[in-house]
């Protein structure tokens, strides 16, 4: 129905040869149709003359273009300046017998006229002038009403035109020619054109602004949205100049800004859709070109932001070549769509080559009225584009969450219930990127001692048997007082001991987070005897590990990307646990843990109870990279064998005195009375350790400080 209307709504006009502004009628009856005044008109320049001087006087004039500027003039012709005033003149003979109404629809002259027929004025738009200050612009398409005496067969058109506002002056449209119904039946077709293709362009721009704004992720449909705004706007301005009809300096700058805008959103819009094929760099160049040019509209007077005009024209012929190539690349490649996107640009670019065309007198069709049904046609088939592409992304959508359902219980053993409790959710499939808590807790790390040795003389197989019966073996002791494994690494455990709620099903007190981890790991080193027990009796060498603790505030929460999500604890308590963990190695111990830990111990239980129920000592300050302050450190000795853990408990009180002596710089007291307990305690490394450490201060500079503060960690 629209293809109909477009093509037989209106009869076309005919076009009539002009040549040295004389139009010859005498082959053309404009009872029933009209004629395009395109050809060459004269132009008297700087002057306004009405008819009857121009035939009395004959002046001399140039031969111009309409339609066009009237500095478009005749090869050899020096042209006249591009703002100031001018005679157009038209004679036209043979019109056939008087007596009836003719029109003449102006199309947009620039920027003011005044029409006459022979020496009758019959229409002024605008107000022209010869004096800049007294002239006013108007940009409205007006049809000029007249009827020609009984008996005359000739006449002659006079426009007088002022342009102090424009590019350049003259006729920028077509004027048509033509008995009084048939111009003014075609002036209104044409502006129900304009407002069908507006009005379809507003109806796509709210509906993707609409999608846009529930999948604000697609970029693509913001800024076609725009798109169809701007070209839409541009409809009601360009072609019948229906806008015109308010402030003319307004309209003027929309109508400019509507194209530079178009060409910033088309280059955005191709780069979102294509970011393969139109790179992003050279996208977004032409795009700030367009918005460069749409901010000259705000601070410059018409005259001067016009100027620019043909540099941005110039900048969209590169834009259009570019464009070109990006198609040709995404036909080649296959792109998702690719046939659609390229058949609805194919469309618009033949419907407004074929009225280019025709308007310069080359006939494809036979119309000259395809550019709105192009532009349709294109914004329809981008509009389908965008759709497939939401479907597809709403399909999967669909297809994921169904997987999801099926995936939640197998995916919950990868993130333990605890740690959705601390993040207040219920289900996997409710957190979120970003869900975070700080809270105080116990962190527990252990790692096998010398597991990158062990694991070369295993294959890979074996490698993952072996460390799933060791971690199966240490779970229960963690979980078994009220702990949870955040992660496992490689052979490593790290695991989190939290404040219990009051409705926990656990029988420890609600603060007692620190004492259950320092239980929980004297209860994975008596099982790792079991353990080793059993590798032993099968023919396997016995393994160590080394544990570290430290309680403190530490921040829970998940972070990633939306492809990629993962749960993870942050804090200095975290980094202290794994750096006590590492330590052990170093102090030849099995269980370290800092003063923190143990000050947070004996808040929930109580001093006596703690040190009746667990052997600790303090063994050493160490400057941690990171903290300003120096950690202590401490060891949990339970799981030594009775008689080291006889020597340690007897020399304990002994072994704190030495170290006061120490850190005091009293290194040879110091060093006596580490010797003393080297003796009473021969398998004791710690002794021997602070020995070292005596001896190398006595030879050398000690520190400038603390001297147990100066050991870095």
């Amino acid at each position: 129905m629209l293809i109909a209307v477009l093509t037989t709504g209106c009869q076309q006009a005919t076009t009539a040869s002009i040549k040295d502004g004389v139009l010859d009628l005498s082959r053309t009856d404009l009872s029933d149709t009209g004629v395009n005044l395109r050809g060459e008109w004269r132009l008297y320049p700087d002057r306004f003359l009405r008819a009857s001087e121009i035939n009395a006087q004959q002046p001399a004039y140039l031969h111009v273009t309409v339609p066009g500027a009237w500095t478009a003039v005749r090869e050899g012709e020096t042209p006249p300046a591009a703002t100031g005033i001018g005679t157009y003149h038209l004679r036209i003979i043979n019109a056939g017998a008087g007596g009836h109404t003719l029109a003449i629809k102006m199309g947009g002259v620039g920027s003011a006229y005044r029409a006459y027929i022979n020496d009758t004025p019959v229409l002024q738009n605008g107000q022209p002038s010869k004096i800049a200050d007294q002239a006013r612009a108007d940009g409205r398409d007006r049809i000029v009403l007249f009827n020609i005496p009984d008996g005359d067969t000739e006449f002659d058109f006079i426009v007088h035109v002022s342009n102090h506002n424009d590019l350049a002056g003259g006729f920028w449209g077509l004027p048509l020619l033509g008995n009084r119904e048939y111009v003014e039946r075609t002036a209104v077709f044409r502006l129900a054109l304009d407002f069908v293709l507006f009005g379809a362009l507003l109806i796509m721009s709210l509906y993707h602004l609409v999608l846009y704004f529930l999948r604000r992720r697609e970029h693509s449909l913001f800024w076609f949205a725009l798109m169809c705004l701007s070209l839409g706007t541009r409809a009601l301005i360009s072609g019948e100049r229906f806008l015109y009809i308010y402030d003319w300096s307004v309209i003027h700058r929309l109508e400019y800004f509507s194209f530079y805008f178009s060409v910033s959103a088309v280059a955005i819009y191709f780069h979102l859709l294509y970011p393969r094929e139109y790179y992003k760099w050279i996208s977004y160049a032409f795009a700030a070109a367009g918005f460069l040019f749409c901010f000259t509209l705000v601070f410059m007077p018409a005259v001067q932001y016009t100027r620019f005009l043909v540099i941005f024209q110039l900048i969209t012929g590169l834009f259009i070549l570019y464009a070109i190539a990006g198609m040709i690349l995404a036909t080649v490649r296959r792109r998702e769509q690719v046939f659609v996107f390229l058949s609805g640009t194919l469309t618009v670019s033949f419907c407004v080559t074929n009225d280019v065309l025709y308007n310069n007198g080359i006939y494809l069709t036979g119309t000259n009225n395809l550019s709105p049904l192009g532009w349709i046609l294109f914004v329809f088939s981008q509009s389908t584009l965008l759709g497939t592409r939401l479907t597809h992304a709403f399909r999967a959508v669909e297809n994921l969450t169904e997987n999801l359902r099926s995936q939640a219980t197998s995916f919950r053993r990868f993130v333990p219930d605890q740690f959705l409790n601390v993040l207040s959710r219920e289900q996997v499939t409710e957190i979120e990127l970003g869900d975070s808590r700080n809270m105080q807790m116990s962190v527990l790390f252990a790692d096998i001692r010398s597991f990158t040795t062990l694991s070369e003389t295993m294959s890979t197989a074996e490698n993952i048997r072996f460390l799933n019966s060791y971690l199966k073996r240490m779970e229960p002791c963690i979980t078994g007082h009220g702990g949870f494994i955040d992660k496992f690494i490689g052979d490593a455990i790290m695991a989190l001991f939290q404040e219990q709620n009051s409705d926990s099903h656990q029988k420890n007190n609600q603060t007692d987070y620190a004492r259950r981890s320092v239980q929980s790991a004297i209860d994975m080193l008596t099982e790792l005897e079991v353990y080793n027990n059993n590798r032993v009796n099968s023919g396997y060498l016995p393994i160590s590990i080394g544990i570290g603790i430290h309680a403190g505030e530490v921040m829970l929460g998940t972070i990633g990307s939306h492809n990629r999500l993962d749960t993870t604890v942050i804090g200095d308590a975290v980094n202290i646990a794994a750096r006590l963990e590492s330590l052990c190695k170093k102090y030849r111990t099995r269980i370290l843990i800092s003063k923190e830990t143990y000050d947070a111990m004996v808040r929930s239980t109580g001093e006596s109870q703690i040190d009746s129920a667990f052997d600790i000592r303090e063994i050493d300050r160490l400057q941690v990279s990171g903290k300003n302050k120096p950690v202590t450190v401490m060891e949990v000795f339970n799981n030594d064998n009775e008689a080291l853990k006889r020597q340690k408990a007897a020399t304990r009180s002994a072994f704190q005195s030495a170290r006061a002596l120490f850190t005091s710089r009293r290194f040879t007291e110091a060093l006596h009375a580490f010797q003393t307990l080297s003796k009473q305690a021969p398998d004791d490394y710690i002794y021997r350790m602070y020995i070292e450490r005596c001896e190398r201060f006595l030879a050398n500079q000690p520190p400038s400080a603390d001297a147990e503060s100066m050991v870095p960690a």
